[in-house]
C-alpha cells in the first residue's frame, strides 16, 4: 500500500510477461510562419516541464485490421478481456485513418457503457493514457511487457482510446489534409464513431460517454455538440445515444481560465508560494495582456489574430510557469524535469503546455515503438514510422484553435439535458482547477443559477475525504486532492470511483 498525500491507493499488480524483440529505436500556413519564428526560442522553454492533450453524407469505413487480438505466448497482451485494435478510415479525408486500441468490460460487456477517451495535447497520444492512466495495463519500466492495472476504466465500462487528430501517434492522412480546428475534430469523430460501430455492431447501440482531459477541453465540447447538432440530419449516420460528457484538468474557456493562471502561484493547497511579489505583479500584467489577445481571438474569429494570442501564450505566460521555483507545472509537489530541446524539421517548435507530461515515458515509447507490438496492434507499418508521445506538427496546425473558448457549447450540451462532469486536480498549475471552476460557474445555461447555489460537499472513497464536488442538474464539478494534471495517474482509485459513479448517474458526493 503507498500513501500520497492523505489518500491511499493501491499500486498495480500482477505482471504479465510477453517476450518481445529488442525495441526498435523510433524514428504554416504562410500567415502563422512569423509567430512560430518570433517565440521559437522562449516557447521550448516555455513547455520543458511536462506535456498539457463527419461529413454530410459520408460513412466512417474500417480496414481489415479491427479482428481481435488473441493472447501472446501464453500471455494475454495488456488484458485478459475482449480487446480490438486497428484503423477507421474518414472517407471524407485524403486517406485519413484514426487509430484505436479498443478494451471490453471486465463486468459486463454486453450492458455497460461505451466510453470513448481523448488525449489532449493538441498531438498527444491517447495510448499515452492507456498505458499510464487509466487502461487496462500499465508498462514495466523496462517496456518488456504490460502490468495489470486493478483501476482500470474497464472495470466497468467498454472503453476505446483513440489517436486523434490527424497525424497523432499512430493516425495518419495525407500531410496537405491535416486538421486545424474543432470543425475537423468534430467531423472526424462524428466519421470514427459510425465507422467504429460498423465495424463493432454489438456496441452500436450502447450509451456513449466522450472523455479525456487538457486539450479534449477543446475537443470534447466540439464533438458533443456536433452529434446533438446533426441528430437529425439525412447523413447515413447511426443515431448516437449520448448519455454524458467528462473533462479532467481540461482547457475549455480561455479567456476565463488565463486569468486564473497566477492564482496558485502564491495561493495553493500545499502552501508553497512560487514567485515573489515582484516577479508575481510582472507576471500579472503579463497574463492580462494575453487574455486580451484571447478575447480578441474570439471575438474576431481571425486565424493570425488567434496564432498571436497562442504565441504571447506560450512565451509570457507558460514560459514563467514553466521555470518557476523548480516545480512541475503539472504538478506542483514534484520538482521540475529537463528542459527539453525537440527538433522539428530543422527547428525548435513550440509544444503546447499539454505536452510535457509525456515526455517521462521511456518505456512505453520502447514497448509502442516494438515491432511485435505495433503487429500484435495491427498498426500500418507501411505508413507510420514509429510512435510517439506526442506530434508536434500537430500542434502547430492548432495553433489559431488554441486560444479559442468552447464553453458555449458545454452550456448547449447541458441544455440538451447531457450530464456533464468537470474535474481537476488540485496540483495541477497549467489547467488548474481554479480556472475550471471559475468558468464553470460563469457558464451560462438554465440550471447556472442551481448549481452556483448547490453547496459544496466532500468527495469521499473508502470513507475518506478524496476531493470536494459541487452539483446541481446536469452540471457537476470535481477538485481532487493530490493529484496533478492527470488526476487517474494520481489518483487511480478515486478517479475509478469517480467515473463510474459518473457512468451510473449516481452522484458523486
Amino acid at each position: 500500500m503507498a500513501v500520497v498525500g492523505h489518500f491511499p491507493f493501491v499500486t498495480m499488480a500482477r505482471e504479465e510477461y510477453i517476450p518481445l524483440t529488442k525495441p526498435e529505436n523510433a524514428g504554416l500556413r504562410r500567415a502563422e510562419a512569423k509567430w512560430y519564428n518570433r517565440v521559437n526560442k522562449v516557447a521550448v522553454a516555455a513547455v520543458a516541464a511536462s506535456a498539457l492533450l463527419l461529413t454530410a453524407g459520408f460513412s466512417g469505413s474500417v480496414t481489415s485490421s479491427t479482428t481481435a487480438m488473441t493472447p501472446l505466448d501464453g500471455a494475454s497482451f495488456c488484458d485478459v478481456t475482449g480487446q480490438a485494435s486497428g484503423y477507421i478510415n474518414l472517407p471524407h479525408k485524403k486517406d485519413g485513418n484514426y487509430f484505436y486500441w479498443f478494451f471490453e468490460s471486465r463486468a459486463d460487456p454486453a450492458n455497460d457503457p461505451l466510453v470513448l477517451w481523448l488525449t489532449g495535447g493538441p498531438g498527444g497520444s491517447s495510448m499515452m493514457a492507456l498505458l499510464t492512466e487509466n487502461g487496462p495495463c500499465s508498462v514495466s519500466a523496462d517496456g518488456t511487457h504490460t502490468v495489470h492495472n486493478p483501476h482500470s476504466w474497464t472495470n466497468n465500462a467498454n472503453v476505446i482510446w483513440v489517436d486523434q487528430p490527424i497525424g497523432t501517434g499512430f493516425s495518419y492522412g495525407a500531410k496537405g489534409d491535416y486538421d486545424h480546428n474543432e470543425f475537423d475534430v468534430a467531423q472526424n469523430m462524428h466519421a470514427f464513431l459510425n465507422g467504429w460501430r460498423d465495424a463493432h455492431p454489438k456496441f452500436a447501440n450502447h450509451k456513449l460517454f466522450i472523455a479525456g482531459e487538457s486539450y479534449a477541453g477543446h475537443y470534447i465540447p466540439a464533438i458533443a455538440a456536433h452529434i446533438l447538432d446533426t441528430a437529425n440530419d439525412d447523413d447515413g449516420y447511426k443515431p448516437i445515444e449520448l448519455s454524458g460528457v467528462a473533462i479532467g484538468n481540461g482547457l475549455t474557456n480561455p479567456t476565463v481560465q488565463l486569468a486564473h493562471h497566477a492564482d496558485m502561484l502564491q495561493d495553493n493547497a500545499y502552501g508553497k508560494k512560487l514567485m515573489n511579489d515582484h516577479d508575481f505583479a510582472a507576471y500579472k500584467l503579463a497574463v492580462k495582456k494575453v487574455t486580451d489577445l484571447a478575447h480578441k481571438c474570439n471575438a474576431e474569429n481571425d486565424n493570425l489574430a488567434c496564432t498571436e494570442a497562442t504565441a504571447r501564450w506560450m512565451t509570457d505566460v507558460s514560459h514563467p510557469i514553466m521555470s518557476v521555483a523548480n516545480v512541475d507545472p503539472y504538478d506542483l509537489r514534484k520538482e521540475n524535469i529537463a528542459v527539453l530541446k525537440k527538433e522539428v524539421d530543422g527547428t525548435h517548435a513550440p509544444l503546447s503546455p499539454d505536452m510535457v507530461a509525456n515526455f517521462g515515458s521511456p518505456a512505453v515509447h520502447a514497448f509502442l515503438n516494438n515491432k511485435l507490438v505495433q503487429e500484435k496492434l495491427n498498426v500500418h507499418t507501411d505508413r507510420v514510422h514509429g510512435w510517439n508521445e506526442i506530434a508536434q506538427h500537430v500542434f502547430r496546425n492548432f495553433m489559431g484553435d488554441f486560444s479559442k473558448t468552447f464553453d458555449g457549447m458545454v452550456a448547449n450540451i447541458l441544455d440538451a439535458n447531457v450530464p456533464v462532469l468537470i474535474y481537476a486536480g488540485d496540483a495541477d498549475l497549467v489547467c488548474n482547477w481554479k480556472g475550471n471552476y471559475a468558468w464553470t460557474t460563469g457558464l451560462e445555461w438554465s440550471g447556472q443559477k442551481a448549481f452556483n447555489a448547490a453547496k459544496t460537499t466532500d468527495l469521499v472513497v473508502d470513507g475518506v475525504a478524496a476531493g470536494t464536488v459541487q452539483s446541481a442538474d446536469k452540471l457537476t464539478f470535481a477538485r481532487i486532492y493530490n493529484a496533478g494534471h492527470m488526476v487517474p495517474a494520481d489518483q487511480p482509485k478515486v478517479a475509478l470511483e469517480m467515473i463510474n459513479r459518473f457512468l451510473a448517474g449516481k452522484p458523486l458526493a
